[in-house]
């Protein structure tokens, strides 16, 4: 009983608010640390609530009710402590609930911090709406959609959806619409985690513009997009209408999920530490910040790295240090073992990793023992490292490079093909 006494002692003085009926939804994909103060902030906003008011809360991933918070029309109730001892059993579920929240581990398909299945939490409030007037849900949790059972859909990594998720129907997207009214009446305020979860303001932007649309085209309104809980609480107790915006719904029929580049990395290749979890799989056909380098182990031989975004672009290498997709940066003609440096390549352009074409090409030098290398491969802002193994004893120029490249496997000793997948799979 104790975290509910001192909820009781923390609370009491909370001021009134002018609120209706509402839906709360909470996220399980975070600390329970952080879930804890989230419900906390949620019990003084419930118990300032205004007589003959209801909220149900609900858990944002699974869609489960986690508990119902009422506050009587009745003298006897006007205090918080009063409030909470009659709403004992939605307190309780609340705390339980925080207790049992995790954020998202390595072991468990990668979703974002405070992530919420966001479109079928709408729906579910929508259809269960009995009422005829407008109803405010207030959501805090990520508007970054991501769910790992349909990652060609999922917002990670600075994908947004195109309008043409907003002009289909829910069979053939879950961002698509269901009429009209599909939404009609209901008010989303919703709170992020903080600002950093966008890649800049452009991306910002266009989440927000995606929901507001999304909410608009089926008769709700998105009146509170932020970071900034406590100014999206006083927007709910004053009934704070929509901001003015008005987007232009584009008319396209593709259902693309549209990619905003990232600014480059300013750590070099060598210095940035190696990620630890599998590149999201749904970032492997648009992947940004694509760098790979080199490093070998023999002081006396000269190896070469080959690579191009896709079958038919011309290749960046030594030869050709600049195309349209990207560029190479150094030529070592020795190892760079023994210094700070790889020699690299970098895309200026999105890269599909399963198109990517990477070739290690032993050009010149003695090794009578073969030769241990590190291959760097960046993507996203994650960073992967790969060994590989030359096991030719000497250098033999060129030879057998296009061939590699033609048919996708090495024709001798000398040259290595490399798969970039595997690599950001960690497998």
């Amino acid at each position: 009983m104790k975290p509910l006494l001192t909820l009781i002692f923390s609370i009491m003085f909370t001021a009134s608010v002018h609120a209706g009926d509402m839906v709360i939804v909470l996220s399980p994909w975070q600390s329970p640390e952080a879930s804890k103060a989230q419900v906390k902030t949620m019990l003084q906003f419930l118990t300032g609530l205004p007589p003959a008011s209801t909220a149900t809360i609900m858990d944002g991933d699974s869609l489960r009710t986690i508990g119902r918070f009422t506050v009587p029309d009745n003298p006897s109730y006007r205090s918080a402590k009063a409030r909470l001892k009659l709403n004992r059993e939605a307190v309780s579920a609340m705390l339980a609930f925080a207790k049992k929240a995790h954020p998202p581990h390595a072991d468990t398909p990668p979703r974002p911090v405070q992530a919420v299945n966001l479109p079928q939490v709408l729906r579910h409030i929508a259809r269960n709406n009995t009422g005829d007037a407008t109803l405010d849900v207030v959501i805090l949790g990520s508007p970054l959609y991501d769910d790992p059972n349909e990652p060609e859909f999922s917002m990670a990594g600075g994908l947004v959806p195109s309008d043409g998720h907003l002009q289909t129907s829910r069979s053939k997207s879950p961002l698509g619409v269901e009429g009209a009214e599909a939404l009609k009446g209901i008010r989303l305020h919703l709170g992020y985690a903080n600002e950093d979860i966008f890649m800049s303001d452009q991306h910002r932007y266009f989440i927000e513009r995606f929901w507001s649309l999304f909410l608009s085209s089926q008769g709700g309104a998105l009146v509170t997009f932020t970071s900034d809980i406590p100014s999206l609480l006083n927007r709910v107790k004053s009934s704070a209408v929509a901001p003015d915006i008005k987007f232009e719904l584009e008319q396209t029929n593709k259902l693309d999920m549209v990619r905003l580049r990232r600014a480059r990395m300013s750590r070099p290749l060598y210095d940035r530490p190696l990620s630890r979890t599998p590149l999201p799989t749904g970032l492997l056909n648009q992947a940004d910040n694509v760098e790979i380098g080199i490093k070998w182990d023999c002081s006396v031989c000269d190896i070469d790295l080959y690579a191009r975004p896709y079958p038919g672009a011309n290749l960046l290498y030594f030869g050709n240090t600049k195309t349209p997709q990207g560029e190479h940066v150094k030529d070592y003609m020795t190892a760079p073992s023994g210094q700070n440096g790889y020699e690299t390549i970098f895309f200026t352009t999105l890269v599909d990793l399963e198109a990517l074409d990477i070739v290690v090409n032993f050009y010149r030098g003695n090794a009578p023992d073969g030769i241990n290398g590190i291959l760097r491969l960046s993507a996203d802002g994650r960073t992967y490292a790969h060994t590989f193994t030359l096991p030719a004893g000497q250098g033999n120029q060129t030879k057998g490079v296009e061939e590699a490249f033609n048919t996708g496997s090495a024709p001798n000793k000398m040259v290595l093909v490399i798969d970039p997948v595997r690599i950001v799979s960690q497998r």
